[in-house]
């Protein structure tokens, strides 16, 4: 049999391979039109008995590799007889100076698959779904997808039951190679479906509207997706959003919601390429409202039932996560979901590779991970014990609580600035040069006005970067923002702000005050 390197086949993505000797192998994982790469999934074939190397190249447009934990935890995985298995540890040896990560297995077969996780199609979600009861999921297609793929809502529960009252929402694959998500979901939908009183009592009053792969082309494709054009699909949370998909399930949704009461949503994510598993905090949520004490109760449950079963931990978290989305924050999926019902909508990150403490992690652990959200969900929220919303502060970060201020609220955390909240101006005062904030104006919708007033006071030359983007009474974006640069010297700035629009300011990186 001839050597080859193949992404030819649905899921697969590799690009740039170069081979140094047959069995000394570079490659790249493909960007895709995306400015990040992560995910590779290729096939290996020609080289059975032989030992391969395989090493990642330009790996700088890999997405978190100095995050968190780094690159060095990654543990790809490849095939063996057709079954998936994790690469000897010892086989792994990751440079960061040289942005090389190398790898090395025996070829068994006359193909080897190899991918950076274990893969997870939607043909694998719906085989799971088949061996399900019957008459406790549907499978409804909504429309299609912009390649034109049949796009998949299901159904768990009983929906015809008059007695069934509420809907939660579970998605994963909203970035499409995080794959570690669609395990999870399996082991939550596994957990509503056995014979169990928790189950039944789950779904005596409960609809579960599941989306089991947000972004389908992107994951069918084999695509990372993460910001990949024209819109990162959890950025795409608008009213008028770019992809098809995102308006299918929102308007899916809002039919269900007149049937249905929405009550919670989670949605699955992967972290970091070496980042543990975690909640990323909700920054919009108002610090002490209902809602944040019903997102930080079930957090607090989950994470108590995750002890000795799957390494779970709210400390775990970087940091970093309060900084992502940007000025697109009111554009995420659990923003929305927010926004348009007003319910907790969560976003759980669960580890590709590692636990916290270094153990390698596989489908079954991600499905007891799945297995023990359900759980928590229903005794938290779903059943007629369910728990109060009294939330343990002690147990909840500081860090995780921004300043509260009177106009703004923050996007991105600040560093090197202090900054505020004055009686008539926000007050930025620098503290080195190299500095930065994101800010964005709390004021929504403002029909009865015409016009509102936000005031910048400084004690330097800053350049500050204004966003305008038209929003609903909700908050929510119509479009995409329109961007202006200010020049601010020393002292008050007052700019008129528009109804109906969100007003955002940037103390840019690198810009001296």
């Amino acid at each position: 049999m001839a050597i080859r390197v193949s992404g030819n086949f649905p899921g697969g993505g590799v690009a740039n391979v170069r081979f140094i000797s047959d069995n000394d192998i570079e490659f790249e994982a493909p960007l895709d039109e995306s400015p990040w790469s992560l995910w590779f999934y290729f096939c290996v074939s020609g080289l059975k008995g032989q030992r391969i190397t395989l090493t990642q190249v330009n790996m700088a447009p890999v997405l978190g590799r100095r995050e968190s934990r780094g690159y060095g935890p990654v543990c790809p995985v490849y095939t063996v007889g057709g079954q998936w298995r994790r690469v000897n540890e010892a086989d792994i040896g990751y440079d960061e100076d040289a942005a090389r990560f190398a790898f090395s297995l025996l070829a068994e077969d006359d193909e080897v698959y190899v991918a950076f996780c274990f893969p997870y199609l939607l043909e694998d979600f719906e085989h799971f779904m088949t061996a399900q009861p019957t008459a406790l999921w549907q499978r409804r297609t909504l429309g299609h997808t912009a390649e034109g793929r049949a796009y998949p809502l299901y159904l768990i529960g009983r929906p015809d039951d008059p007695a069934v009252e509420r809907m939660v929402v579970l998605s994963a694959r909203t970035h499409a190679g995080e794959s570690s998500g669609s395990f999870v979901l399996e082991g939550a939908i596994q957990a509503l479906l056995e014979d169990s009183e928790l189950a039944q009592e789950a779904l005596a009053q409960t609809v579960f509207a599941v989306v089991p792969v947000v972004d389908l082309d992107s994951v069918q494709e084999g695509r990372y997706g993460k910001d990949r054009y024209p819109q990162d699909f959890n950025r795409d949370w608008r009213v008028q959003p770019c992809h098809p998909e995102i308006a299918l399930v929102q308007q899916a949704l809002e039919t269900l919601a007149q049937r249905y009461r929405p009550v919670f949503a989670l949605d699955l994510h992967a972290p970091q390429p070496g980042g543990a598993s975690y909640f990323p905090p909700n920054r919009e949520t108002e610090t002490g409202s209902e809602i944040w004490h019903r997102e930080w109760n079930f957090v607090q449950a989950y994470e108590d039932a995750c002890r000795g079963r799957f390494s779970f931990h709210l400390d775990d978290v970087d940091r970093q996560v309060l900084n992502w989305g940007g000025l697109e924050s009111p554009a995420l999926m659990r923003q929305d979901l927010f926004a348009r019902f007003g319910i907790p909508a969560l976003t759980m990150e669960y580890s590709y590779h590692r636990t916290a403490e270094g153990t390698l992690l596989y489908p079954d652990d991600w499905r007891l991970a799945g297995r023990i959200l359900m759980e928590t969900l229903t005794k938290t929220c779903l059943t007629r014990d369910a728990l109060g919303h009294d939330t343990d502060v002690s147990r909840v970060p500081s860090w995780t609580i921004p300043p509260q201020w009177r106009d703004w609220r923050i996007v991105r955390m600040p560093d090197g600035l202090v900054i505020t909240d004055q009686e008539d101006a926000l007050h930025i005062a620098p503290q080195q040069a190299d500095n930065g904030a994101l800010l964005v104006a709390r004021r929504g919708f403002a029909a009865d006005r015409a016009q509102d007033v936000l005031a910048v006071e400084t004690e330097k030359s800053v350049t500050l970067e204004l966003c305008c983007a038209d929003s609903d009474e909700q908050g929510r974006f119509i479009g995409k923002g329109k961007r202006e640069f200010l020049p601010l010297q020393p002292g008050k700035t007052v700019w008129p702000y528009e109804p109906g629009q969100i007003a955002a300011a940037l103390c840019q990186d690198n810009v001296r005050m």
